[in-house]
C-alpha cells in the first residue's frame, strides 16, 4: 500500500484540481473543487487497510478514582485480574468482536492487554464490504496522497457501541523534528530545507551542534545521571528505525555512554522499513538517543505504533494499562483546530480519536504516577495552519501532559572541540527558538499559545491570563541551527525540533524520579509552584527573554514561546524535593459519578456528583475540615460547591446549568484539615457530541472559492451514544471574531445523526481563515453542544519565503541589507500561478504597515515563483516584523485573495570580524581558521553560531550554492579571544568532502577564499568575511590525511596546516629540511605573513612521484599526464606530513591550538 501511494505521489505532477458536481440533500448543487481533495480513483482492492476498534471501559469514572487513590498510596495497586474484572469489557464481548473480524476476513494484528482495543487489517475490498462504503484515493494540495471513504460508512451490528478508526489514513499527526544536515569527516553539510535550490540572494549560513556531554553540562545533569539506574522511560513513535540497535551501539560508543537498556514493543504489525520511507526512523533514533543522553542507565521502552494515527493512542493505552514506565515522551501531535470533534466518543468512523477519550489516558496515567511529556510543535504560533486559533498541538495541550517548547542554546565550551565531537561545556545563554526561514510554508519556531479545547488548569491560575490552557510549560534546545548530533541509519546527522526537547526533559525527569525515589506523575503543579517562589524559580530554571514565534514574544518569567524556561536540572531536583518535603499536603483523588453514565460525559439540566477521597500524609482518611469543588469552564470559574463527608468520601452535587459553555470542564477539589491543604482535579465533558465530516480543511483539501456553495456535514450523538434528533444544527462562520454568515444543517432522512447543509462566502466578505463553529441548541435556544474547525477561503499561498542574507538560527537583517521574498500561489481550481498579483505587507508588531513590497515573476518563470526585494532603511527601528504574503486574482467565481504569515528580525547592528588563516596550504590538510568577531564598539562576541568554509576563488560569487554546502562550526576560545575551527582542504583523494571533489589534482589548485559568517545570540549577523589563501597542486595521500584527522579528533589539536609560512620555503626549495615544522609560532598573528605565489621548486621529485602514482593503481593513471606537466612533490609532501604527525604523537608542540 505504501509503495502504491508513493508511486501515485511521484506520478502526480499536476496541481490542477478539476471541479466535481456533487448533489446535496437540500437540493443545492456544488460545482467547485472537490472538498475531500483531488480524487485519484478507487483504492486498489488488494491494498492493505488497517483499522482499530476501541471498546469503552466499564465505569471509567470509578477507574479514575481508583487510579488516583493508588497513586496517592491510599490503596494498594490492583492486580491485573482485578483491573480486568472491574473495568475491562467482558471476555465474551471482546471475543465476539475479535471473532467477527476474523470471520469477515480480517487478520488480527494487536490485542490490548486490558481488552480495550483490537487492531486488524484486511484488503480494501474486505473493508469496503464490511463497512458498506467505497475507499477512494485523494491528493491534497501539498501533494500528500491518502485514502478515505467516499460516503458515510455503516457500522455493522457486531461493532455497535465501539469506536472505529482507520477507514482513512489521512493524518495530521506528525513528528516534530527538523534535520539541519549531516556530518562527514568532522565537516558539516547542511540540508536543503525547502526543496528549492539555494538562492544567490542568501549568501551564507551558520550552524553549531552539540553532543550528549554538551547538554549534560549545559543543563547541569551530571550529578543526577547516576540516579537513572532503575528508572524507566517509554518513548512512543510510529513505524520505528530498522537499524535502531546498530545506531544506538554506534552512538553509545562514540559518546562514551553505557550500552542502552532498550526494549522494543510493537503495537500492531512491526515494519520499521516504513520508518525509513516516512522519516519516523529519524524521530525514533532521536528520541531514544536524546533520552539516553540525559538518563544513561534508565530502561527505555520503545513503543512502536503500526501507523501514525490511531495506533499512537493504542500505544499510550498500552503504557497506561500496563503501568509500564515512570516517564513517557511523545514527540508528535496535531493542531487542535484540525480535530473538529466534541464529546468523549463518536459512533461514526473518524480520522482521529476524540480528544476527551484520548485525554482520559493521560489523566489515568498521571494518576498512576506517570509523567507525560509532549512536543509543543515546530511551526510557531500558526503551527502550519492559517490561523493561530487552536493552533497548539494535542496531546501537548492536555492539562495532564507537560508541553515542551523550543529554545536556541549557546554552550560555553570548557574542553575539547565541537567540530570533533569531543567537547564539554557549561550553560552559556539561551533564547527562544524564533521564526526561521527554513520551510517557506509556515513559520518555523517553538509553537505556543492558547488551547481552544481545555480550560485553564488549576496550576496555571495566577500565572497566565485568560481562561484557557496555555502551552508550552517548559522548554529545551530545539533550534536545528544549535542541534543535537544523532546517529540514524548509520549516518551522523544534526537535528532539532521540539522532538529533541521532549525526550531531553523526559530523561531529566527520570533522573529526578530516581533521585527522589518517587514517581512524580503530573509534573506541572510542582513546576508552577516553583515558579511562584522567585528564589526557587531563579535557581531551577533558565528564563528565556528574547524571541518571537510569529505571534507571541519571549519575556521574563512565563511566556507563550518557552513556558517557564529550560532546566537547571540539579537545582530543579533540589527545588522539587524542597516543595515535597517542606510543605506536606493532603492527598486528594477526584472523580465524578452519575447513575447510568460510563464516562464523565453529562448533558445540560442533569446533575452529577463530585467524589473525593482525601487522606493525611500518613494515609489516615480525612473526616473533618473544609473542602470545596471548584468548577472551571472556558469562561473561568463557573461555580463553587461545598463538599461533605459521607463516611467514606467527600461529596457534592453539581447541576449542569444551561448557558454555561459546553465541552471540557475542570473540577478542582481544594481544602484544609488539621493545618494541611491539598488539591486534586479531574475533567468532565458537557453537552452533545459533534463530529465535523465536511469540509476538509486546507491544506488537506483545496481552499474554498468565494460565491460558491459548499457542503457542511456533521454527525451528532447524545452522551448515551444514540443519534441526535433535534430539528437542526447551526454552522456559524467567524473571521477575526466577527460572525459573517451562518448555515442551517438539517437531518439526513436516511442516516440518523447525520446533518447536512450548504454555505457560501459571498464577495466582498473578507477571505482567508474562518472558524466554523457548529452547535446544537436546546428547545429554549441555549447552546448544548459544539465543535469547530477552521476553513480557508480564497487563493492558496503554497510557499512564502523570507530570505535573509544569512541562513541561520534567527532570520535577521540590518540596515542596508536586503530581504528577498519568494512566493508561489495557486487558486482552488489549480490556476493562478501566472495570473495572480503577489505582494508582501510588512507590519510592525503594533500593527503599523511599514512597507508593501510587490513581487514579480522570478527567473525561470515556468516554475511559477514570484520574487521581490526590500532593502532595510536606516530609519527602520530594530525589532520583530511580520511579513504577510498577499495574493490577488480575478477568477471565474470572483476576486480571490490569499494570505500567509511569516516573520523576520531587524537587528540593531552588524557584527565585524577579522579573519586569519594560512596564506598557503596544500590539498588534503586541515586549515586553521581564527576569527576575531566584535560588536560595533569593539566588544568581543562570545556567544553565537558561526561557521567557516573555504572555496576556490572562481566560485566565490556563488558562495551559498557552493561554499556553504560544507562548513565547520567555530567555537569561542576565551584564552585567545577568538573563534576557532579547522577546515579540511579536499584533495584528489577525497571522496565526499566538498562540492568540488574528487577531481583532478589541478582542478582544486589556485587561489581560494576562507569565509566566516554567522550571528550572535541576539541575532546580530556577521555578513561573510573573507581571507585569501592559496592551494598548491600538492596532495597529502589519503591514508596520512585520515590519520591526521583521527589524531585531531582524539587529541583536539595538531598543526600540520602550519606548512603555510615556514614550510612553504621547504616546498619552494629554499629549505632542505622539514625541521621548520617544529618551530611554528602560536596564535593567529603568526599566520599574518605575506601572500605567497605558487611554488615551482618540486621538479626534481618527478621520478618519485611517478613511482608513487604507479602504486596507486589504475584509479590514478588518468591524472598522470597532468602531474607530469607540472609535477607535484607528492612523496616529499607525504614525508613532511609524516614527520609532523610523528612529532605530534611524540608530544611536540606543533602549533598547538584549541
Amino acid at each position: 500500500m505504501v509503495f502504491l501511494l508513493l508511486v501515485l505521489l511521484l506520478a502526480s505532477t499536476s496541481l490542477a484540481l478539476p471541479g466535481v458536481r456533487v448533489a446535496r440533500a437540500q437540493g443545492v448543487s456544488y460545482y467547485g473543487p472537490p472538498l475531500q481533495g483531488s480524487e485519484l480513483g478507487q483504492l486498489s482492492p488488494n491494498a492493505v487497510v488497517s483499522i482499530s476498534i476501541l471498546l469503552p471501559p466499564r465505569s471509567l469514572n470509578e477507574l479514575m478514582l481508583v487510579a488516583q487513590e493508588v497513586s496517592e498510596h491510599q490503596l494498594s495497586p490492583l492486580s491485573r485480574s482485578q483491573v480486568l474484572s472491574l473495568f475491562a469489557p467482558s471476555q465474551e464481548e471482546f471475543d465476539a468482536i475479535v471473532n467477527f473480524l476474523k470471520e469477515s476476513g480480517f487478520t488480527i494484528t494487536y490485542l490490548s492487554p486490558d481488552r480495550l482495543s483490537v487492531m486488524a487489517q484486511a484488503p480494501a475490498y474486505v473493508v469496503e464490504k464490511v463497512f458498506g462504503v467505497q475507499l477512494d484515493l485523494y491528493r491534497s494540495p501539498d501533494g500528500a496522497v491518502y485514502y478515505a471513504p467516499s460516503g458515510m460508512p455503516r457500522i455493522p451490528g457486531a461493532l455497535q457501541g465501539t469506536l472505529v478508526l482507520g477507514l482513512t489514513n489521512r493524518t495530521a499527526f506528525k513528528p516534530q523534528f527538523i534535520v539541519a544536515g549531516r556530518i562527514e569527516h568532522y565537516t558539516f553539510m547542511p540540508a536543503n530545507f525547502s526543496g528549492l535550490p539555494a538562492l544567490p540572494q542568501q549568501v551564507a549560513s551558520a550552524y553549531t551542534y552539540y553532543t550528549p556531554a554538551d547538554f549534560e553540562g549545559a543543563y547541569n545533569v551530571t550529578d543526577l545521571m547516576q540516579y537513572s539506574e532503575g528508572a524507566s522511560i517509554a518513548i512512543i513513535d510510529a513505524y520505528g528505525d530498522p537499524l535502531i540497535y546498530q545506531d544506538l551501539a554506534e552512538f553509545d560508543a562514540m559518546f562514551n555512554l553505557p550500552p542502552v537498556n532498550l526494549t522494543i514493543i510493537p503495537i500492531g504489525p512491526y515494519h520499521p522499513s516504513l520508518g525509513y520511507l516516512t522519516g519516523w526512523d529519524i524521530e525514533t533514533a532521536l528520541d531514544v538517543e536524546a533520552a539516553q543522553s540525559m538518563a544513561p542507565y534508565a530502561h527505555i521502552y520503545l513503543i512502536i505504533a503500526a501507523n501514525p494515527d490511531n495506533a499512537l493512542f493504542e500505544a499510550v493505552d498500552y503504557v497506561v494499562s500496563t503501568d509500564l514506565a515512570d516517564v513517557v515522551s511523545m514527540s508528535w501531535g496535531l493542531p487542535e483546530n484540525l480535530i473538529g470533534m466534541s464529546g468523549v466518543y463518536t459512533t461514526v468512523p473518524a480520522f482521529t480519536l476524540n480528544y476527551p477519550f484520548a485525554d482520559y489516558y493521560f489523566a489515568l496515567g498521571a494518576a498512576e504516577g506517570i509523567s507525560f511529556f509532549a512536543s509543543s510543535g515546530d511551526e510557531g504560533a500558526f503551527d502550519a495552519t492559517p490561523t493561530t486559533y487552536g493552533a497548539v498541538l494535542f496531546p501537548s495541550s492536555s492539562p495532564f501532559v507537560t508541553a515542551v517548547g523550543g529554545t536556541t542554546l549557546f554552550v560555553n565550551v570548557t574542553s575539547g572541540s565541537i567540530q570533533f565531537l569531543n567537547s564539554t561545556g557549561t550553560y552559556g545563554y539561551e533564547t527562544a527558538w524564533s521564526v526561521s526561514p527554513l520551510d517557506g510554508t509556515s513559520e518555523v519556531a517553538s509553537t505556543g499559545g492558547y488551547s481552544s479545547l481545555f480550560p485553564k488548569p488549576w496550576y496555571q491560575y495566577g500565572v497566565v491570563k485568560g481562561f484557557f490552557r496555555t502551552t508550552p510549560d517548559v522548554a529545551a534546545d530545539a533550534n536545528p541551527y544549535t542541534g543535537f548530533v544523532e546517529i540514524v541509519d548509520g549516518q551522523m546527522q544534526v537535528i532539532g525540533g521540539t522532538s529533541l526537547a521532549s525526550p531531553l526533559w523526559a530523561g531529566i525527569t527520570a533522573d529526578i524520579d530516581g533521585y527522589l525515589g518517587v514517581k512524580l506523575g503530573l509534573l506541572n503543579p510542582l513546576l508552577y509552584d516553583i515558579y511562584r517562589n522567585q528564589t526557587l524559580y531563579n535557581m531551577a530554571f533558565h528564563q528565556i527573554t528574547f524571541g518571537y514565534n510569529g505571534k507571541y514574544l519571549a519575556k521574563p518569567g512565563y511566556n507563550l514561546v518557552t513556558g517557564l524556561g529550560s532546566p537547571n536540572a540539579g537545582l530543579l531536583a533540589y527545588a522539587i524535593k524542597y516543595e515535597l518535603t517542606r510543605f506536606p499536603s493532603l492527598s486528594i483523588a477526584v472523580t465524578t459519578y452519575q447513575p447510568g453514565a460510563m464516562y464523565a460525559w453529562y448533558m445540560y439540566n442533569s446533575t452529577f456528583q463530585v467524589v473525593a477521597a482525601i487522606r493525611y500524609p500518613n494515609g489516615t482518611p480525612v473526616t473533618q475540615g473544609k473542602f470545596n469543588a471548584y468548577v472551571f469552564t472556558t469562561q473561568g470559574l463557573a461555580m463553587e460547591v461545598p463538599l461533605t463527608f459521607n463516611g467514606t468520601y467527600w461529596v457534592g452535587n453539581v447541576t449542569v446549568e444551561e448557558g454555561l459553555p459546553p465541552n471540557v470542564w475542570t473540577i478542582v477539589v481544594n481544602g484544609t484539615s488539621a493545618g494541611l491543604s491539598g488539591t486534586g482535579a479531574t475533567d468532565v465533558y458537557i453537552g452533545t457530541g459533534l463530529t465535523i465530516i465536511a469540509p476538509t480543511p486546507y491544506p488537506y483539501a483545496p481552499s474554498i472559492p468565494v460565491n460558491e456553495p459548499f457542503e457542511v456535514e456533521v454527525y451528532a450523538i447524545y452522551p448515551n451514544g444514540t443519534p441526535m434528533t433535534v430539528p437542526s444544527l447551526t454552522a456559524a462562520f467567524y473571521h477575526d471574531g466577527i460572525n459573517y454568515f451562518n448555515a442551517t444543517l438539517l437531518p439526513n432522512t436516511t442516516e440518523p445523526g447525520l446533518y447536512e447543509g450548504t454555505a457560501m462566502l459571498p464577495y466582498p466578505d473578507p477571505q482567508g481563515a474562518y472558524i466554523m463553529y457548529v452547535y446544537s441548541t436546546a428547545p429554549n435556544g441555549k447552546v448544548d453542544g459544539a465543535a469547530y474547525e477552521y476553513v480557508y477561503f480564497g487563493e492558496m499561498v503554497l510557499l512564502g519565503r523570507v530570505i535573509t542574507p544569512l541562513n541561520d538560527g534567527t532570520p535577521s537583517v540590518t540596515a542596508g541589507q536586503s530581504l528577498t521574498f519568494l512566493a508561489q500561489v495557486i487558486d482552488p481550481f489549480g490556476f493562478g500561478q501566472f495570473t495572480s498579483q503577489v505582494y508582501v505587507d510588512i507590519y510592525s508588531l503594533n500593527g503599523t504597515l511599514v512597507k508593501q513590497v510587490p513581487l514579480q515573476p522570478a527567473p525561470a518563470p515556468r516554475l511559477g515563483y514570484q520574487i521581490g526585494y526590500f532593502v532595510v532603511p536606516p530609519s527602520m527601528p530594530p525589532g520583530w516584523y511580520d511579513a504577510v504574503f498577499v495574493s490577488e486574482e480575478n477568477s471565474s467565481t470572483g476576486p480571490l485573495f490569499g494570505y500567509l504569515n511569516q516573520s523576520f528580525y531587524v537587528a540593531p547592528q552588524q557584527l565585524s570580524a577579522t579573519v586569519q588563516s594560512a596564506y598557503y596550504t596544500i590539498e588534503g590538510l586541515w586549515l586553521n581558521v581564527f576569527a576575531n568577531i566584535t560588536y560595533a564598539n569593539g566588544t568581543p562576541v562570545t556567544q553565537g553560531t558561526f561557521i567557516a568554509t573555504a572555496i576556490p576563488a572562481q566560485y566565490a560569487p556563488y558562495l551559498m550554492s557552493y561554499g556553504f554546502s560544507v562548513g565547520v562550526p567555530l567555537q569561542y576560545n576565551a584564552s585567545l579571544g577568538e573563534w576557532v575551527g579547522k577546515f579540511y582542504i579536499p584533495s584528489v583523494y577525497t571522496s565526499s568532502m566538498t562540492a568540488f571533489g574528487p577531481q583532478g589534482l589541478y582542478s582544486l589548485a589556485g587561489p581560494w577564499y576562507v569565509f566566516v559568517s554567522g550571528e550572535d545570540a541576539a541575532a546580530n549577523n556577521l555578513y561573510p568575511v573573507q581571507f585569501p589563501t592559496y592551494v598548491s597542486p600538492q596532495a597529502v595521500p589519503d591514508p596520512v590525511g585520515q590519520a591526521l584527522m583521527r589524531y585531531a579528533a582524539i587529541h583536539g589539536a595538531y598543526e600540520i596546516s602550519a606548512l603555510s609560512s615556514e614550510a612553504s620555503g621547504v616546498l619552494s626549495g629554499s629549505h632542505t629540511s622539514p625541521a621548520a615544522l617544529t618551530t611554528v609560532p602560536i596564535g593567529s598573528q603568526a599566520l599574518a605573513s605575506p601572500a605567497l605565489t605558487a611554488p615551482t621548486g618540486a621538479q626534481a621529485l618527478l621520478p618519485q612521484a611517478q613511482e608513487y602514482t604507479a602504486e596507486l593503481g589504475s584509479v590514478e593513471q588518468a591524472n598522470a599526464q597532468a602531474r607530469a606537466s607540472a609535477p607535484p612533490s607528492i612523496i616529499y609532501v607525504a614525508l613532511l606530513a609524516a614527520v609532523a604527525f610523528a612529532s605530534a604523537l611524540a608530544g611536540a608542540q606543533v602549533g598547538k591550538r584549541l
